[in-house]
């Protein structure tokens, strides 16, 4: 059958953050500034911003104060969020690359088509993740700063999921062949 217009959820919904909400994975010696803007334009949207970190304690900022979490990455997986934002420091993304919790939040995130905000430094964490060969030309969902501005992030946040990363992370079933 041909998909009904009438009965379609998603071309109804109207792009909003409002009510949502947007999980930053952060490590010791990330940019507090940057954390601080994010979570401006995530509360002017109308969302939500939660914090996840290595440990409950909080990480220290590259400025040297204590940045609280909301969870830890193994309590906070990227499945609570709908969208996130990866803001490791420099050495934070290799850190992070070695802790499975860490490299399932990414793994995840890509695989629920959530839009992912990214630095540089995240790198290592994608490599271990396995999403490699994909960036934001190859998928609107991915949204690197801090070439791309936060209200890039916000915008393709607001849309929703990127259905279009669904084949490549969900195969098309194979056609069923009946018995003989």
């Amino acid at each position: 059958m041909d998909p009904s217009p009438m009965l379609s959820l998603l071309a109804k919904a109207a792009p909003t953050l409002e009510g949502r909400k947007i999980g930053a994975l952060v490590s010791d010696g990330c940019d507090d500034k940057l954390v601080a803007k994010l979570k401006a334009a995530v509360e002017a949207a109308g969302a939500k911003l939660q914090i996840v970190g290595p440990t409950i304690y909080g990480v220290t900022t590259a400025s040297g104060a204590l940045l609280p979490v909301d969870h830890k990455i193994d309590g906070g997986p990227s499945v609570l969020f709908d969208a996130v934002a990866i803001l490791p420091s420099d050495d934070g993304g290799e850190q992070l690359a070695i802790e499975a919790a860490a490299v399932n939040f990414l793994r995840d995130a890509y695989g629920h088509l959530k839009v992912i905000a990214y630095l540089p430094s995240a790198a290592p964490l994608f490599a271990a993740g396995g999403v490699v060969d994909v960036g934001p030309d190859d998928d609107a969902g991915l949204i690197a700063l801090p070439d791309a501005s936060l209200d890039d992030f916000i915008a393709a946040a607001s849309a929703g999921r990127i259905w279009a990363r669904e084949p490549l992370v969900r195969p098309p079933p194979k056609p069923l062949v009946a018995a003989a």
